[in-house]
């Protein structure tokens, strides 16, 4: 409703009212004329009366002094290290309200400082709180970047307390007053915080909820991505050496500390925004222009080794000859060198080719690629997933989580700024110098509901969040871009036990079975959870918790050739 008033309002001024400056002329006559019929004078002495016994040119010390006043303040807001505060005042801002908060008290309290200074300090300000937080409100934004005027005149450049120092004649009467009477008087202190308070509060609450489908505003600079280049070569320096391999989970957590503490003493990391999750192995920091990182305490792989499994023949030969459209494997869990892996993908993917699924094997999967997967009717995310984890805060810290899914993409110079709307707004993160997707990707690329009815399956660790915190957010951006039902992994799960019920999944699909059809009689024959399968291959060593999967949307879906058969058969009955 606020913003309908709001926008309403925008529509009636940007019609009807004129220029600020024709309103100034128009003003000014105004009053030249009030004060002809109230004191009797004519136009002359009214005219000479203006700037008391000087005469109208006795304005002139005034205008200079308040030029003066524009002008230096301008020169201090634009100055390097006031842009530097007010880049690390953006970095704060995280959602929509934190954007319009944020902005609205440090542009009241420059204002208070200098109305010059806080002119050109609270647009600098909204326009690094809208390159980090693109969905927010941009003419909220700039109407709170200037919200600081209100108080302006009870701050230092105060016009009247600063002349009443000296002493000012009203009339008979000389009055004087010293600035700890008037601007720095109590009274006038607490009528300053309370119109602070007052005018955050509804700005706050008229911020609309975050929204990633909106417009972009503006992108990382070029500048931006060669800092983070800085810190993410420092990152994989470490996390890629034989010496950081061969540490302990505590060790790892050390040298990664201190190599973002440096990174901090160098401005490329954000100062308080290192946040350790032990829990789940990730240490998560903010670049210096807002974008989120993390380093990896341990590898995807550490604790997830198992004996292999051939692939059943118990699931391959439920499989009919048939068509039943595309498909496509993204494969992200290594490079496919030398790897144990990757041999079992390459079989599925002929195999299924051969059957009828027109199946393709991604194996150097990029941001952009998971941006087309509307373009086949099964898509695999075959990725390792980890659990994000950072804090955030000004005033007071707070935490946010998301699971996100590791990719094997490097972060470059160019990519960066190809990705810079998404690393800004936080929907890629970038994890030992390589980029990984939360569920904001999904949401903006498939807002429309291009995915039309595709099946999503995902092998990923904690694609679902963990026990005792379900998180649905991955499942819900894809169900919200259109697709039809999305299977996914509470916790971290063995390798090998999602790949088994990935073969034993699709070839049921195949075979015409609904998708909670096939995930059941995977789970028939694997294990109902991971901890099973591996206790039944001979595991002595279980990890600590048990993966099971999750299904979300229409748990009835069938791959749509298999479904468009069924319903030809059932209206030829």
């Amino acid at each position: 409703m606020f913003k309908r008033f709001t926008n309403a309002c925008v529509r009636v001024v940007n019609r009807w009212l004129p220029d600020a400056f024709l309103f100034a002329v128009i003003l000014t006559f105004v009053v030249y004329v009030a004060a002809m019929f109230a004191t009797g004078m004519g136009p002359i002495k009214v005219l000479a009366a203006c700037g008391n016994s000087d005469g109208f040119w006795g304005l002139l010390a005034f205008s200079m002094q308040m030029a003066l006043v524009l002008v230096l303040g301008s020169a201090m807001a634009s100055a390097k290290p006031c842009k530097k505060v007010l880049r690390k005042a953006a970095g704060l801002c995280h959602n929509n309200m934190q954007a319009i908060v944020i902005t609205t008290m440090v542009s009241t309290v420059c204002c208070w400082l200098n109305w010059g200074f806080g002119l050109v300090a609270g647009a600098l300000l909204a326009k690094e709180v809208a390159k980090r937080v693109p969905t927010v409100d941009y003419p909220l934004l700039i109407a709170s970047a200037y919200s600081g005027f209100v108080i302006w005149h009870a701050g230092l450049s105060g016009s009247i307390p600063l002349t009443l120092v000296t002493g000012a004649k009203f009339g008979e009467v000389t009055y004087q007053a010293a600035i700890t009477e008037t601007i720095f008087h109590p009274m006038n202190i607490i009528m300053c915080a309370v119109v602070l308070l007052v005018s955050a509060v509804p700005a706050a609450w008229a911020a609309e909820p975050d929204a990633d489908t909106a417009a972009p505003v503006q992108s990382l600079t070029a500048s931006e991505a060669t800092e983070m280049q800085q810190a993410d070569a420092a990152v994989t320096a470490l996390t890629d050496s034989a010496d950081y391999a061969a540490m302990s989970a505590a060790d790892r957590k050390a040298a990664a500390l201190e190599q973002l503490d440096d990174l901090v003493q160098q401005g490329l990391v954000a100062k308080g925004s290192i946040y350790a999750d032990e829990e789940n192995g990730m240490v998560s920091f903010s670049y210096s222009c807002g974008a989120l990182g993390g380093i990896l305490l341990e590898d995807p792989d550490e604790g997830n080794t198992a004996a292999d499994l051939q692939l059943a023949e118990a699931a391959q030969q439920t499989a009919q000859n048939g068509t039943y459209g595309t498909a496509m494997l993204y494969y992200a869990f290594d490079d496919t060198v030398n790897s144990s892996r990757y041999p079992n993908y390459a079989y599925m993917q002929s195999y299924w080719t051969s059957v009828g699924l027109d199946t393709k094997l991604d194996t150097t999967v990029t941001v952009a690629d998971l941006r087309r997967m509307n373009n086949y009717d099964l898509c695999v995310l075959s990725t390792h997933g980890a659990y994000y984890t950072y804090e955030y805060g000004w005033l007071w810290k707070r935490t946010a989580t998301a699971p996100v899914l590791l990719l094997t993409e490097k972060s470059t110079f160019w990519n960066d700024l190809r990705y810079g709307m998404d690393l800004l707004n936080h929907r890629i993160i970038k994890v030992n110098g390589a980029y990984a997707v939360t569920a904001g990707v999904f949401r903006v690329a498939y807002r429309s509901g291009a995915l039309k009815d595709t099946i999503i399956l995902s092998e990923t660790c904690e694609f679902y969040g963990k026990s005792g915190h379900l998180d649905t957010s991955m499942a819900d951006a894809l169900l919200s871009g259109g697709a039809a039902c999305v299977v996914g992994y509470v916790n971290n799960v063995y390798t090998v036990y999602s790949r088994s019920m990935l073969w034993a999944t699709v070839n049921r699909l195949l075979a015409g079975d609904t998708v909670r059809e096939a995930v059941d009689f995977g789970l028939n024959l694997y294990g109902a959870d991971d901890i099973i399968w591996y206790n039944n291959q001979g595991g002595r060593r279980p990890h600590a918790v048990a993966s099971f999967p999750v299904l979300s949307g229409d748990q009835d879906a069938r791959l749509r050739a298999v479904q468009a058969a069924a319903d030809s058969t059932q209206q030829a009955a």
